[in-house]
C-alpha cells in the first residue's frame, strides 16, 4: 500500500469519527497534506477545526529471503480554536483522545496494520499559536513491502 493511500484511509476513518465536533455541531474539515504557510491571525478561525494527515516516513525492512514490510508512520494533527483562555485546552485533550481512541478500536485499513507504540502529543503551552490549539498523533502502520524483481526462487523459497 502506498502511504499516501493509507493517509486517505485514515482520513476518511476520522471524518466519519468526527461527524460531531462539539455541542455547537461545527464542522470538522479532514484532509491529506499540509496546512499552507503564514496562515494570518484573522484567518486561523477558518481553518479549525480541522485534522490533517500525513505520511511523514516510510521504512522499507528485509523480514527474510523473499519479502519484508514496509513500515508508514502518519502525522495527524489536529487544530483547534478557542479565544477562552481559561480551560481552551481542555477542547484540544478531549478532541485527541477521542480520536486515540477511535484509532486503537479500528487499526487496520486494507493491509496496513497498525504497530504500537502510537505516540500523542499537545504542544507546550508557550508554542501553542493562540488562540489555536495543536495536538498531533503518530501512528504507524505495517503493510507488504513491495517484492524484488529479478530473484530466482527455487521450489524451497530460496534464491
Amino acid at each position: 500500500m502506498q502511504s499516501i493511500e493509507l493517509a486517505s484511509l485514515v482520513a476518511k476513518y476520522l471524518k466519519d469519527v468526527n461527524k460531531i465536533y462539539d455541542s455547537e455541531e461545527k464542522s470538522v474539515k479532514v484532509v491529506t497534506g499540509f496546512l499552507p504557510d503564514n496562515i494570518s491571525i484573522v484567518k486561523r478561525q477558518e481553518y479549525c477545526p480541522r485534522i490533517i494527515v500525513r505520511p511523514a516516513e516510510t521504512t522499507d525492512e528485509n523480514v527474510d529471503f523473499i519479502g519484508g514490510v514496509s513500515k508508514i508512520k502518519l502525522y495527524i494533527t489536529f487544530l483547534t480554536y478557542e479565544e477562552i483562555d481559561e480551560d481552551a485546552y481542555l477542547l484540544i485533550y478531549n478532541w485527541i483522545e477521542r480520536n486515540r481512541v477511535a484509532l486503537l478500536k479500528h487499526r487496520h485499513f486494507k493491509d496496513a496494520r497498525m504497530v504500537l507504540p502510537m505516540n500523542t502529543r499537545v504542544l507546550e503551552e508557550s508554542l501553542q499559536p493562540k488562540p489555536m490549539w495543536i495536538g498531533v498523533i503518530e501512528a504507524t502502520y505495517e503493510t507488504e513491502s513491495i517484492k524484488e524483481e529479478g530473484l530466482i526462487i527455487d521450489d524451497y523459497g530460496y534464491e
